[in-house]
This record gives structure tokens, sequence and C-alpha cells, in this order.
């Protein structure tokens, strides 16, 4: 099921799907993290950042890090990341967003 952001604290924001995408990405390392049993010093050592950006990742504190730079730090993790480009046949601007097909465990 496609992940949908209902409300965010800056929807109002010129780049809400951005920061969107950015949360989505930062909460997947967060469970992927958690999935694999690591420490925030494990998953540091694992992915090749600093201990202190692990932290932040996990607190889902995602500004000043890329799109690309999380999902090659989830990749890290072991997921498969993909990227896809569609062609629109709309007029107008494009959309952002990301979906994942990993089914989560129930609560």
């Amino acid at each position: 099921m496609p992940y949908t952001v209902t409300q965010t604290p800056w929807e109002n924001e010129p780049d809400a799907e951005e920061l969107d995408a950015k949360a989505f990405l930062g909460l997947e390392i967060r469970n992927s993290i958690e999935e694999l049993g690591l420490s925030q010093r494990g998953a540091a050592k694992r992915i090749g950042i600093a201990q202190a950006d692990v932290s932040k990742l996990v607190n889902l504190k995602v500004w000043g890090f890329s799109i690309l730079r999380l999902s090659e730090l989830l990749a890290r993790l072991g997921a498969d990341v993909d990227i896809h480009v569609r062609v629109r046949y709309r007029k107008g601007p494009g959309s952002l967003r990301i979906v994942t097909t990993k089914p989560r465990r129930a609560a």
C-alpha cells in the first residue's frame, strides 16, 4: 500500500513534497535499523556515517540530508531503492512521491 502523508507540520512550505519524501526515507531508515537489531553505533559503522547523524535520522531530523543521500543510506541497510520517472500527459508541475512495497509488521 503506498505511503501517503495526510498532514505534516510543513505542508504549507514551498518544498513540502521534498520534506515528505525525506521524512518517509528517514522513517524507512529508522525501521530498517530496528528490524536489523542495530544500535546507533552499529548502524553508523554499517552505513558509514557518524553516530550523531544516525541519531538525527532515527529521530527523523532529515533536513541537511538530500533525497539521494537518504536513498544511499537505505540501500546500505539492505533495501533496494528504485527511482522511477514517468512521462505526464497533463499540463502543470509534476509531483514527487515515494512508495514502499515492503509489508509493515502489525503493531
